[in-house]
């Protein structure tokens, strides 16, 4: 009988089926977690840590070394920090770590950021803080989400395309609000609760609110507005389109926003929406309702994007997405949000449809305003993560 010395089907059938399996095991011992890519990836980060927390000390020996003599202060790395006094309003800068220390870096501590050309050494990858006293060198990451600058001059992350911005740094003069911004008293009413102190402004829910007219957004791709503050009313009358004349006869109520305690709302014509979010009510089908964010009694951090080319609106909750709808485009960009000549207001909400027969109701808000910016165009996610970090550390340190 002839011997076949061949390889059967099963037998090769067995064999690809062990060589797959030893393929996954590799890969997997190659890819994982605890596999030999990472554990390469991250014994090359430690590596990279080390070396320029290495090259950093080396420079402050070298300073302690030459402290005695002028030429000390020329070794240093980095940007010197100075916290914030009474004598230097105008030139403090500090670092503060976005951890759950929340540590702040100031006086006798250098800044070195990241991507720094070091000589006989090249660029940083990472960023750090030094004391040259002490000879501490601390890493604080390698990404600007893991800590925030803050200076004299800052308080805000992004400022490009801004036609309103109020923070604290420019709260007390007007001029530095933006270009035809008015904070209102309708019936000139004095009390001990309206206008500025210090690192807020306060409305008093009788008559106080702010006008920001001649914004054009025609043309635009959308726009952001953020809201930092404290409301003591069961609503916060956000961004409107609202405009009284003397004697309380023309306005517009087709662009509304009101933070509530159940849901935060929004209307931006009178026409259906295409949204999911829109209100069951049946005299509210104009309304989208955000039942994600709701109206906290500690402290309010709201941003919104509104995208005419999408027709998607995002809201955000302390610098975090909190939820979004997609809106038909027309109903976005109706024709109030597009006139120019009807003011953004803050603070203010009008009701009702006098043509209609119906009531007209003006209805103000009590709330104290950390801070308010309106762009013409739509921020990133992590534009509004920025301002979020930088707005919320910035104020907290001033009112410390």
């Amino acid at each position: 009988m002839k011997e076949n010395k061949g390889i059967t089907l099963v037998a090769l059938v067995v064999t690809i089926v062990i060589l797959l399996i030893l393929a996954g095991v590799t890969l997997n011992i190659t890819l994982s977690n605890d596999g030999i890519f990472n554990k390469a990836k991250k014994a090359t980060k430690e590596y990279q840590i080390a070396s320029e927390r290495e090259y950093i000390e080396q420079n402050v020996l070298l300073y302690q070394m030459n402290n005695a003599t002028d030429n000390a202060e020329k070794t240093k790395l980095g940007m010197q920090l100075f916290n914030r006094t009474s004598i230097n309003d105008n030139q403090w800068t500090v670092i503060q770590l976005l951890d759950n220390t929340k540590e702040i870096y100031g006086n006798n501590y250098n800044y070195l950021k990241k991507g720094t050309d070091l000589k006989d050494y090249g660029h940083t990858n990472y960023n750090w803080v030094i004391n040259y006293e002490t000879g501490e060198v601390i890493d604080i990451g390698e990404d600007k989400k893991d800590y925030v600058m803050m200076s004299w001059k800052s308080g805000i992350s992004v400022t490009d395309n801004i036609v309103l911005n109020i923070n604290p740094i420019n709260m007390s003069n007007q001029d530095e609000w933006g270009e035809n911004v008015t904070f209102c008293n309708e019936n000139g009413s004095i009390n001990d609760v309206s206008g500025f102190n210090k690192t807020e402004i306060k409305f008093d829910g009788v008559d106080d609110y702010l006008k920001l007219e001649n914004v054009d957004i025609e043309e635009s791709d959308g726009f952001t507005f953020e809201f930092y503050g404290k409301g003591y009313t069961s609503s916060i009358f956000f961004l409107n389109k609202s405009i009284l004349d003397e004697n309380d006869k023309t306005y517009s109520n087709n662009f509304r926003t009101t933070l509530h305690e159940k849901q935060f709302s929004c209307c931006f014509s009178n026409r259906d929406s295409e949204s999911e979010l829109r209100a069951d009510n049946e005299n509210n089908k104009h309304w989208i309702e955000f039942h994600n964010i709701k109206k906290s009694n500690d402290y309010n951090y709201i941003s919104m994007t509104v995208n005419f080319n999408t027709g998607e609106v995002k809201v955000y909750n302390k610098g975090s997405l909190a939820q979004s709808t997609t809106c038909n485009k027309d109903y976005l960009k109706s024709e109030s949000i597009k006139d120019s000549s009807i003011p953004f207001t803050i603070g203010l909400q009008v009701g009702g449809d006098p043509n209609n027969g119906g009531k007209r109701k003006c209805s103000y808000s009590k709330f104290d305003l950390y801070s308010c910016r309106l762009y013409t165009r739509v921020l990133s996610d992590q534009e509004i993560e920025n301002n979020f970090n930088e707005t919320i550390s910035y104020h907290n340190y001033l009112i410390k």
